[in-house]
């Protein structure tokens, strides 16, 4: 019974240990967390699955997946695509996250992916701290369930408790965001107020000088390529503002350069709101039409003045060539 007790302890079971697995370590920050516990908290939780496979001869690290201030209510976040990208090309076969939390609060859909596609697809998954290993004889399906009820209930409750306060936020100008739109920062002396990023205004300004030259996007991306300047993506994990290495080799892409051209955040406006919904009322998350953003002007420094943005915006509606 001893030898029993320890192989459930550590996840693994004899059959187990006869196979190699590629292993997927899934990692995911709260959106209530993201850009507060930033890449430090990332990082414990990615050591945290690292420790935990380690010395153990049947599993071979693939990579890593990470989404830094992504809701684990829906299933639609960057490093989970990615993850089920090399899970269909047959690239990884075993998925371990530290609690079954972090895969996801709803439970519909988190029992979707435990129940039927990973069985089809041969994936095994292990959440951690629920001591669930899915390819285990004493695998739990009724307590998997349970804490996957739990999990949505509590992000139900949490969901109904938040919004109305982030909505507020919006309200009153403040800056909700996990980080700050590319040439801006986070204030120093307030998180919730944008400050000019000295490094990266200076593209913006390009950015909108260029396409006043009536250069197209790819005539841009090309100038931005030419002097070396790295994209967002790029920007914000040189800087640790974000912790995903996919970032580390993002391109700059038309549709980047679009919506720097039609942010009015650059009018020194804060912008928000351009998706609404509340888990607590049964609305999922979907985009606002532009009249429904919540647009409170005169927020913080402006980068780009009124006539040149209004000028870049007719010029969008002209037949001035915008990818090639």
């Amino acid at each position: 019974m001893a030898r029993v007790s320890r192989v459930k302890k550590q996840g693994l079971c004899m059959e187990a240990e006869e196979k190699a697995y590629q292993v997927a370590l899934y990692v995911r920050l709260s959106v209530l967390d993201g850009g507060k516990g930033g890449s430090g908290a990332v990082k414990a939780q990615e050591l945290f699955l690292r420790n935990f496979i380690e010395g153990k001869p049947c599993f071979f690290l693939y990579s890593v997946y990470i989404d830094n201030g992504e809701s684990g209510v829906g299933f639609c976040r960057p490093g989970f695509d990615r993850l089920m990208e090399d899970v269909r090309a047959g690239k990884v076969n075993c998925i371990i996250v530290k609690d079954l939390s972090r895969f996801g609060r709803n439970y519909i859909e988190a029992g979707e992916y435990l129940e039927n596609l990973f069985p089809l697809l041969g994936i095994r998954f292990i959440a951690v701290n629920d001591g669930y290993d899915s390819i285990s004889p004493s695998a739990d399906f009724f307590s998997m369930h349970l804490k996957n009820l739990i999990n949505h209930a509590y992000a139900c409750d949490i969901s109904a408790k938040v919004s109305p306060v982030l909505w507020n936020k919006q309200e009153r100008g403040e800056f909700i965001g996990s980080w700050a739109p590319y040439g801006y920062k986070k204030s120093a002396q307030d998180s919730h107020k944008l400050a000019i990023d000295e490094k990266t205004a200076p593209s913006v300004r390009r950015i909108f000088a260029w396409r006043m030259e009536k250069l197209s996007y790819r005539g841009i991306i090309d100038k931005l390529v030419q002097e070396g300047i790295p994209s967002p993506g790029v920007y914000r994990y040189q800087e640790n503002i974000v912790a995903d290495s996919r970032f580390r080799g993002g391109a700059w892409h038309a549709e980047t350069i679009r919506r720097i051209l039609k942010n009015p955040v650059y009018l020194g406006h804060m912008v928000q709101g351009r998706k609404k919904g509340a888990l607590f009322q049964g609305q999922p998350s979907r985009a606002l039409l532009p009249k429904e953003w919540v647009v409170i002007k005169n927020t913080h420094p402006a980068i780009i003045d009124p006539f040149t943005f209004e000028q870049v915006q007719q010029l969008g509606s002209r037949n001035i060539p915008l990818s090639f």
